[in-house]
């Protein structure tokens, strides 16, 4: 599973600007998946003696 940390922060600055509904909807959803990714790797390691998160910055 590879997770762009840096999407992420682009997501958030782009809903900081002014953007068509249908751009925002995008961006929203964009950014949503990517926390889920997110997410789902934090909760999978926290389980696991040797994860490494730093691997995945």
């Amino acid at each position: 599973m590879m997770i762009d940390c840096n999407n992420i922060q682009r997501y958030r600055l782009l809903l900081q600007t002014n953007l068509t509904g249908l751009e925002r909807q995008f961006v929203e959803r964009r950014l949503s998946e990517e926390q889920l990714k997110l997410e789902i790797l934090v909760s999978s390691c926290s389980t696991e003696a040797h994860c490494d998160l730093r691997r995945f910055w």
